[in-house]
C-alpha cells in the first residue's frame, strides 16, 4: 500500500486549507501530513495533500505555474481584497466596459512585475503573519515581490462583475491582482470569488471532495512522489552506484552529459524512484534530495 505521496483534493468554500487536511488526517495512518500551497477558506479548487516522504516535495510544487478563475466586484473596496472583508471605499463604475477594453487593460499585466502582497496574508514581518497586525491595526512595511503572470484573460462580464483566468507563477496572490485590475479599469474593486483549477499538470477536476464524512480510500487516491518530476530528465544508476547515491554520496562515473546546475531525477536500473541530483562542477552527480 502506498503511504508516501500525494492526493489532489477539489477543496470546497468554507472550510480552511488545515480544516481540509484534519479531516484527511482522520482517514490516514501516515502521520506525516502537508500541503503544498494554502487556499483560503473563501477560495475553492485545488489543494495538494502530501504524505510522507511526498512532505518533502512541497517547495517542487510551489515552483509550478497555477491557474486562477477569479472574479471581481467592480465598485467595492474591502479590508482584505475578498467579500470577507468590510468595506472600506465604494467608487463608481465609470461605464460598461466593451471586451475588446477589458481585454486591453488585461493583456497589460502579462509578464514580470511587481505586487504588494495584502496585509491580510500569512506573510511573516518579525516572526508573525501580516494578519496579526492587521487585527490589530499596527501597521508595518510591506515590501513588493516580483511576481509573473503567464497569460490572462475575460471569461465573462456582467453588469459590474467580471470573471477572468489567469496562469501565473508562484506567490501571486489573486486578491490584489483583483484589486490592482479595478484601479487599471479607472475604479476599485474586490475578488468575490476564487478557485483555482490547476498546479503544473494536476487538476482540481481530479481532485477528491473532503466532506465531514469523508469515506475516500485515501491509498487508492495516492500519487507517487516521483510524479512531481515526471517531465525532469532521468539518469538511471546501476544497483551499487545507486545504493552508494541512496547514502548522500557522489557519484562519479554515471554515463550522462547533462548541464551542470540542472535538477535529474535518479532512478535505479529497474526505474524505482531513488531522488533528484545534479551535476557538479567537476562533473559527478552529486544529490540533491533523497526519497527513498
Amino acid at each position: 500500500m502506498l503511504s508516501d505521496g500525494f492526493i489532489l483534493v477539489d477543496k470546497h468554500l468554507g472550510i480552511s486549507s488545515f480544516d481540509a487536511i484534519r479531516k484527511i488526517k482522520k482517514n490516514s495512518s501516515q502521520k506525516k501530513i502537508g500541503h503544498a500551497g494554502t487556499l483560503d477558506p473563501l477560495a475553492s479548487g485545488l489543494l495538494i495533500v502530501l504524505f510522507g516522504k511526498g512532505t518533502k516535495t512541497a517547495q517542487y510544487f510551489n515552483q509550478l505555474n497555477k491557474i486562477y478563475e477569479f472574479e471581481i466586484t467592480l465598485g467595492v473596496q474591502t479590508s482584505t481584497g475578498d467579500r470577507e472583508g468590510s468595506i472600506i471605499k465604494k467608487a463608481s463604475v465609470f461605464k460598461s466596459y466593451s471586451v475588446p477594453e477589458i481585454n486591453n487593460c488585461l493583456s497589460s499585466f502579462v509578464g514580470k512585475h511587481f505586487q504588494v502582497p495584502p496585509v491580510y496574508s500569512a506573510l511573516k514581518h518579525k516572526g508573525k503573519p501580516y494578519y496579526y497586525y492587521a487585527r490589530k491595526n499596527e501597521p508595518i512595511e510591506i515590501e513588493s515581490r516580483e511576481i509573473e503572470i503567464y497569460s490572462i484573460k475575460l471569461i465573462s462580464q456582467v453588469d459590474y462583475k467580471v470573471v477572468i483566468q489567469v496562469c501565473c507563477g508562484s506567490g501571486t496572490y489573486i486578491r490584489t491582482l483583483a484589486e490592482d485590475i479595478s484601479i487599471a479599469l479607472g475604479t476599485v474593486g474586490h475578488a468575490s470569488a476564487i478557485r483555482r483549477l490547476s498546479i503544473g499538470n494536476f487538476e482540481a477536476k481530479n481532485g477528491i471532495s473532503v466532506t465531514d464524512d469523508l469515506l475516500v480510500d485515501i491509498s487508492k487516491s495516492m500519487i507517487p512522489v516521483s510524479e512531481v518530476f515526471k517531465d525532469y530528465p532521468t539518469i538511471r544508476l546501476e544497483l551499487d552506484k545507486a545504493i552508494r547515491f541512496a547514502q548522500g554520496q557522489k557519484i562519479i562515473e554515471h554515463g550522462s552529459d547533462y548541464k551542470e546546475d540542472k535538477l535529474i531525477v535518479i532512478n535505479s536500473i529497474d526505474d524505482s524512484f531513488i531522488g533528484l541530483g545534479r551535476i557538479i562542477n567537476d562533473g559527478s552527480l552529486k544529490p540533491i534530495k533523497i526519497f527513498k
